[in-house]
């Protein structure tokens, strides 16, 4: 409990608030203890669509530091919890508690709550007023021996050592309302207790203290610490503390944590909370306070049951007796009763600091609201199936994307593996081929072709006018043809026989194109020659007659293979013009030798 004043210190801190959801009152007092080291909470949603509302009161022990810490961060690490956000508010409550005692073993911490220290630090004078009070009861000490517990003090307070957390030998007990959904959670982490009241004002539920008169609360630290409660107390002692803990739960005191074999929440001092969950239809009134207002002067639960029902009794009948009576002033007037006007040492109750905040729901507003809230969830919850059904879906159609993508490409791997090595090299050459290379060589010599052709159409011209005069000639031709007729039958034959002759012949034309081209010019140089060989073949007919009819006729098997033609084609057959013979292109050297 710490060290008592001469004098109570009775300066109230009242508060009192309502929104859509509940009406609540706070009001705290130092009383007969040295300094003030409980700190309170009380947070409320602005927004009236939503209910959240959290309250919490920290008792400290051997320092404020600890407590203030408490009251300026848990929201903090309550709202940056995964498991608040996603509203699962009974594991963000006990991993908050958790989260909040380690980080007093950062280098942050301790550098907030050694200016927390220096802030909170008594003036000279008022330290010099605080001996007095616990030295003689009101009798004033000389100077010299004022100074001499002042330097003891200076020597042995933890607080003067150099980079001390203050954590490991100071703490608080801690105690959470929270009030978010259909449910009421409260989390408790020492001695400091919370009373449910219903509609009638009956006590329907309460927390639990963490002491060491509890037996598993015994048996954990027994396990932990592995020596007796005597040692212990000397240990505390040596430590800096006046006196043993009062609660085997809670925030800081981590000079109690330090086992590294065993975790966190089994250590001698364990911050882990209890969490109690009561359905919100069953609650109307909530009353919670630090250990000090429930202080019952005994150690039994047969007392703190007589102590519940007691403050139970006393807030129910003032709130409902004068309902426009501020909650604050209800506490106030609860703590004048408790706190003794004199400290004559055979007081056991009402000597320390006493923190409460008294909570009265609005039940029909909260029905309305978690109504709405649910449906919200489950539209929530419904869009996220519906989410991950799509995601799912997209995954299987994509993978099987991938998966037929990968077959076709193993499949033609193994086609292209399989292929013979003999067609592989029938398909490279034709890669390599070149395709538009001839035909842009040749056009320049088209371009000089067409030109020759322009300059031939007047000679062409002069050949018309003298076909007309040969016609009578031609027709005396005719007659003669029809005579030779046989003789070409004959021919054909040989002609056909002669065509795998040709093929070659044209394979080797191919290849031979270049020298044609050079003959070609030649050939144009001798066509006046050729019209002098042509008039003297006209004179030769007469002679061919003649050798015609010296000639064999074909044998009767040749005969009946041939077919003669019809009178038709014989009308139709064409004799060739001069200019056709002029453009008869004679057989090259090569082509008479083949």
């Amino acid at each position: 409990m710490g060290e008592e004043l001469d004098v109570p210190i009775k300066t109230y801190s009242p508060k009192d608030n309502e929104n859509n959801y509940l009406k609540y009152g706070l009001n705290q007092v130092q009383g007969w203890k040295k300094s003030m080291e409980d700190y309170a909470i009380d947070f409320t949603d602005p927004d009236k669509e939503n209910f959240l509302n959290v309250f919490g009161i920290f008792d400290g022990h051997g320092g404020r530091e600890v407590p203030k810490y408490l009251q300026e961060h848990f929201m903090d690490y309550l709202k940056k919890n995964t498991n608040f956000q996603n509203g699962k508010f009974k594991d963000a409550l006990r991993d908050t508690f958790f989260e909040v005692d380690k980080s007093f073993t950062t280098e942050e911490a301790q550098k907030e709550l050694t200016k927390y220290s220096e802030e909170l630090k008594p003036s000279k004078e008022q330290e010099i007023k605080d001996i007095n009070n616990l030295c003689g009861q009101g009798e004033k000490l000389n100077q010299e021996e004022l100074e001499q517990i002042m330097a003891f003090n200076e020597v042995f307070d933890p607080r003067n050592i150099e980079n001390a957390n203050i954590a490991e030998f100071t703490g608080a007990t801690g105690i959470i309302l929270f009030l978010g959904d259909k449910n009421i959670y409260i989390a408790n982490a020492g001695n400091s207790r919370c009373l449910v009241l219903d509609k009638e004002g009956k006590l329907v539920n309460s927390t639990k203290d963490h002491t060491m008169n509890v037996p598993e609360e015994k048996k954990r630290v027994e396990l932990a610490r592995s020596f007796n409660e005597e040692e212990e107390k000397k240990k505390g002692e040596e430590q800096g503390h006046a006196e043993y803990l009062d609660s085997t739960r809670g925030f800081g005191d981590w000079e109690f944590k330090g086992n590294e074999w065993i975790d966190q929440k089994d250590q001698e001092v364990s911050v882990e909370p209890d969490i109690l969950e009561v359905p919100m239809d069953n609650a109307q009134y909530l009353i919670m306070g630090s250990h000090g207002m429930f202080e019952s002067g005994t150690n039994d639960n047969e007392n703190d049951d007589i102590v519940n029902t007691q403050i139970s009794s006393f807030f129910y009948n003032e709130i409902t007796k004068n309902k426009d009576k501020p909650y604050s002033k209800i506490i106030e007037e609860y703590f004048v009763k408790l706190i003794p006007d004199k400290n004559d040492g055979n007081n056991t109750k009402g000597l320390d600091n006493m923190s409460c905040i008294v909570v009265n729901l609005k039940n029909d507003n909260i029905k309305v609201f978690i109504k709405k809230r649910e449906a919200q969830l489950e539209e929530k919850k419904r869009k996220e199936e519906e989410e991950k059904r799509k995601k799912k879906e997209e995954d299987a159609k994509r993978r099987a994307e991938e998966l037929k993508k990968k077959q076709e490409e193993k499949k033609k791997a193994e086609e292209e593996q399989n292929k013979k090595p003999d067609e592989i090299k029938k398909e490279e050459p034709k890669k390599e081929e070149p395709k538009k290379e001839e035909p842009k060589k040749e056009e320049p010599k088209k371009e000089e072709e067409n030109k020759n052709e322009i300059k031939e159409e007047p000679k062409k011209e002069d050949d018309n006018k003298n076909e007309i005069k040969e016609e009578p000639k031609k027709e005396e031709e005719n007659k003669n043809e029809i005579k030779e007729e046989p003789k070409k039958e004959e021919e054909n034959k040989n002609e056909i026989k002669e065509e795998p002759k040709k093929e070659e012949e044209n394979k080797n034309e191919i290849k031979e194109e270049p020298k044609k081209e050079e003959e070609n010019k030649n050939e144009i140089k001798e066509e006046p020659k050729k019209e002098e060989e042509n008039k003297n073949e006209i004179k030769e007919e007469p002679k061919k007659e003649e050798e015609k009819k010296d000639e064999v006729p074909p044998a009767n098997e040749e005969k009946k293979d041939e077919v003669p033609p019809t009178n038709e084609e014989k009308k139709d057959e064409v004799p060739p013009t001069n200019e056709e013979k002029k453009d008869e292109v004679p057989p090259t050297n090569e082509e008479k030798k083949e």
